[in-house]
Protein backbone atom coordinates (compact mmCIF):
# COMPACT_ATOMS: atom_id res chain seq x y z
CA UNK A 1 0.00 0.00 0.00
CA UNK A 2 1.41 3.16 -0.85
CA UNK A 3 2.58 5.64 1.63
CA UNK A 4 0.15 8.28 1.25
CA UNK A 5 -3.06 5.91 1.71
CA UNK A 6 -0.94 4.14 4.73
CA UNK A 7 -0.47 7.22 6.54
CA UNK A 8 -4.65 8.71 6.05
CA UNK A 9 -5.36 5.15 7.26
CA UNK A 10 -3.50 5.82 10.36
CA UNK A 11 -4.56 8.59 11.46
CA UNK A 12 -8.48 8.40 10.23
CA UNK A 13 -8.88 5.13 11.61
CA UNK A 14 -6.54 4.17 14.02
CA UNK A 15 -5.57 7.79 15.23
CA UNK A 16 -9.49 9.11 15.62
CA UNK A 17 -8.86 11.88 13.25
CA UNK A 18 -11.89 13.29 10.91
CA UNK A 19 -11.07 13.32 7.65
CA UNK A 20 -10.93 17.23 7.64
CA UNK A 21 -7.69 17.07 10.36
CA UNK A 22 -6.34 14.25 8.49
CA UNK A 23 -6.18 16.33 5.29
CA UNK A 24 -4.85 18.72 7.32
CA UNK A 25 -2.17 16.82 8.84
CA UNK A 26 -1.35 15.08 5.40
CA UNK A 27 -2.05 19.23 3.39
CA UNK A 28 -4.38 18.18 1.68
CA UNK A 29 -8.16 18.44 1.09
CA UNK A 30 -10.77 16.52 2.84
CA UNK A 31 -12.04 15.04 0.08
CA UNK A 32 -8.34 13.99 -1.24
CA UNK A 33 -8.05 12.29 2.67
CA UNK A 34 -11.32 10.40 2.37
CA UNK A 35 -10.53 9.04 -0.73
CA UNK A 36 -6.88 7.95 0.43
CA UNK A 37 -9.11 6.10 3.53
CA UNK A 38 -11.40 4.62 0.88
CA UNK A 39 -8.72 3.45 -1.13
CA UNK A 40 -6.44 2.05 1.72
CA UNK A 41 -9.17 0.02 3.08
CA UNK A 42 -9.65 -1.59 -0.56
CA UNK A 43 -6.38 -2.38 -0.62
CA UNK A 44 -6.37 -3.61 2.97
CA UNK A 45 -9.14 -5.99 1.89
CA UNK A 46 -7.48 -7.11 -0.96
CA UNK A 47 -4.43 -7.88 1.23
CA UNK A 48 -6.01 -9.79 3.38
CA UNK A 49 -8.32 -11.74 1.11
CA UNK A 50 -5.04 -13.02 -0.80
CA UNK A 51 -3.18 -13.97 3.12
CA UNK A 52 -5.89 -16.08 3.82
Amino acid sequence: MPFDQRAALVLHTFGGCTHAETGRILGISESAAKVRVHRARHALVEQLQEWR
